[in-house]
Order: structure tokens, then sequence, then C-alpha cells
């Protein structure tokens, strides 16, 4: 053998001996990374279809047979668990014999039932504890329809009739706005938390804290349950990047139909409602707030809010995050680089051509979009509670210890990862 093939040979040996490591090592991936959280988020192995979802929307659809008020509207609330309880509302509209409430609710995987209370027009209550079966939770509100009912208190006796000031349909003590027939119930979602890596389409440090935002929503419906107005409540608390990020959500609703727009500029060239919280975080926040025992700087509060003409149904609308999005404004980039979270659409501002390239492995045909290549990693979380996001340079694999469990598992273990359970959390990599 001469000199050049004996040194071919010695190199395929050293590739083979390389690669056979690399598989190994890869193959151990997912089942030592819970044991070990020093591994970085881009080496723990993500099953494909991974969705990255912390939560997962659910139809809710609740009838009732209460024919005792004739055409009067019932108030049915859902809540997590009891109030009694300390449950928390997540939505609440009304129902009669011949019409359901649906909803559409973003709730943590945690939650495996909602508890349904039903508000007859008299004040009187009755419950259903409605387990959620894959993403649907389906209750009817049964009722003796024997029963007496009471149809006003006013003069002692039980025999006024129910108050009903704005002539909306639904009783003054169910509704939100009893002089405002425009307007019936208020339904809410959040606090929830936002992080983002801002270096798309290139991977980053994943630390997720190149942007950290809570959001919380109120939906107003009118007594037919479909979307009237929408608050909104936003905090930026991290901007652990250097680039000028702004922040914008996309709302499933043309951009025609909405208007009165407060706290919030609505995007123009959009086909739906886009709007602009603020375009450069660097301007809104001096300091990152991710580097500990250094200056901070207080988080930034915004009130949003805007009305809505022949809206949605609340089913069709949903409670949820939307579609959040931030985007590099720095010198070079610009605002058609878009980051959303995993599965979010781009809006119609976005340069979808920087789709695919660099780490960025999204296919826009088939709506598996913002993860990178080989790995599957976002660029984006949304979190269902207000998340303690991790310091700067501290992967959030690093920072919380079932993390990469929940991910190898495909989302079925650990799914309550960010909560402050013990052993849940290495505190010395946490902001």
């Amino acid at each position: 053998m001469n000199k050049i093939s004996f040194t071919i040979f010695l190199a395929l040996i050293a590739f083979q001996s390389c690669k056979q490591q690399v598989i190994e090592k890869q193959d151990t991936l997912g089942t030592n990374l819970s044991q070990n959280p020093d591994h970085r988020i881009d080496e723990v192995r993500v099953p494909n279809g991974f969705s990255w979802e912390t939560s997962r929307n659910v139809k809710v659809k609740i009838t009732t047979n209460d024919t005792r008020f004739k055409n009067e509207l019932h108030k049915i609330e859902v809540y997590n668990k009891k109030p009694e309880l300390g449950g928390k509302k997540l939505a609440e509209g009304s129902v009669s014999t011949d019409k359901a409430f649906e909803t559409l609710i973003l709730t943590p995987f945690m939650d495996k039932s909602f508890y349904i209370q039903k508000i007859a027009p008299d004040g009187s209550k009755d419950f259903e504890l409605c387990a959620i079966v894959g993403n649907q939770a389906l209750a009817e509100i049964k009722v003796d329809n024997t029963q007496k009912i009471v149809l006003g208190k006013s003069d002692g006796g039980g025999n006024s009739p129910i108050g009903d000031m704005d002539g909306d349909g639904v009783a003054d003590d169910l509704d939100c706005y009893p002089s405002d027939p425009t307007k019936a119930f208020c339904n809410t979602y959040g606090i929830a938390t936002l992080a983002f890596e801002d270096l798309w389409p290139h991977k980053g440090d994943y630390d997720m804290n190149d942007m950290v935002i809570n959001y919380s929503y109120k939906v107003i419906t009118n007594a037919t349950n479909h979307v009237v107005r929408v608050e909104a409540d936003y905090t930026l608390r991290a901007t652990g990047g250097s680039y000028n990020n702004g922040f914008g959500v996309e709302f499933p609703i043309s951009r025609a139909s909405i208007n009165t727009v407060q706290g919030a500029t609505l995007e123009t060239n959009q086909s739906k409602a886009v709007l602009i919280v603020f375009q450069d975080m660097r301007a809104e926040m001096k300091m990152w707030n991710t580097i500990p025992n250094a200056a901070g700087s207080p988080t930034v509060d915004y009130q949003v809010s805007f009305n809505v003409s022949n809206g949605p149904t609340l089913a069709q609308f949903g409670l949820g995050a939307y579609n959040p999005f931030i985007w590099n404004g720095s010198n070079g980039f610009g605002r058609g680089y878009e980051v959303h979270l995993p599965g979010g659409m781009p809006t119609d501002l976005a340069n979808t051509s920087l789709l695919g390239t660099g780490a960025d492995a999204s296919q826009l045909i088939n709506g598996d979009t913002y993860i990178s290549k080989n790995d599957r990693s976002p660029w984006a979380i949304n979190i269902p509670i207000e998340f303690d996001y991790p310091i700067e340079k501290a992967d959030i694999n690093t920072a919380y210890t079932k993390f990469s469990t929940w991910v190898s598992s495909g989302g079925t273990q650990y799914v309550d990862w960010y909560t402050n359970q013990n052993g849940y959390r290495n505190n010395s990599n946490i902001y």
C-alpha cells in the first residue's frame, strides 16, 4: 500500500469512528438528558411533529334542557376548577335550550377537566364537571323542569319580571354591562408569557430571554356570544438581545372589521388585523433585565384595545395567545424578519423568502413553521403562567431540569415542567 492510500485509509477509519460516536451520542439523547440538564436545547432529541405547545386549544360546547324560563338566556361560566376552591374563570356566555354555548379555550395540558356553572335568569345555579377528551369538552346541564323558579325579588314575593335594563335578553345580574345592549359577557385569558430568541433564521443561545413579554386578554361578547371588543395588557419584562426588535400580534379577524384602536398601531397593508405594540425594544427598555446582580430597568406596561364590527363568535375567535411575533428592525434586517411561535403563520409583511434559509426548516405549505433544521428547536415559546425566564447565556434546558424530558417524550411527560415544583428548577440559572 502506498503512502497516499494508507493516509486515505486512516482518514476513513477516523471518520467512521467519529461518525459512530455522534450516532451513539444521538441515540442516548432523550433518555439521559433528564438526568443531565447541562445539555443545550438543540441537543435534545425532538420527536417528529412535536409542536412545543404547553397548552392546547379545547373546543367547548355546553347545552341545557332548562325550559322553565321560555326565551330567557342563561349564563354559562367555565372554570378550571370549582370557584370556591380558587378556580379561575376561563370563559362565559349565554345558553338556551335551542342554542348551545360554544368557545375555544387555550388551556394547559395539565388541566384535565373544566367546571361548568349555569346560572339561570332567577340566579339559581347548576353545575357539571366536564372532562377534556382530546381537544374537546362537551357537557349538558340538566335540570328538573318541574322545579319552582323565582322570577324576581323586587317586591319580595317572587312575582316581578326578571330585570333586563338594556333589553339584550341577559338578566341584569348576569350581564357584565347591564346598561349596554351591545355588550354582555367578559372572557379573560392570562397572565401568560412569551419568550423569544431573536437570531432567526440562525440559531441563538436558547436562553429564551431576547424578549420576554407577559400578556392577558379580555374578550367582550354580546348576548349571542359574538366578539364586540378586545382589551389586552402586555408587560415587557426582559430584552436580552442587542437587536432593535419590535413586537406585534395578529388577530384572527380581518383588518377592516376592527376600529377605535387605542394603545397600539393598526398596521397597514395587512389582510388580517395586526397590531404593533412597539417598534424597538431598545427604545422601550434600556437595560436587559437578564444579567444577575447587574442594573436593571423597570418593566413596561401597555394597554391595548379595539372594537370589532360584525365580529366572529367566541368559538371562532378563541381565547389564547393568537399570533404574536417579533421582528428584527436593526440595520441590515427589517420588518420582514418576523419570528413567530412554532406553527405560527407569517403576516402579509413577512419576507417569506427567508423561510427555509439559515437554520430555519419552515415548510409554509403544511404549516410547519419556525422550527430549526435537524433538531426542530423553536425561536419562541408560550408559557401559560408568568414564566421565570433563564439568565443571560443560560440555555433553558440548564434552568429547567424537566424540560428535556418533556421534549423527548413528545410532550407526554412533565407537562408542568415550567412550574416551581421541587426538583424542577436550577435556580442559579433563572433570573
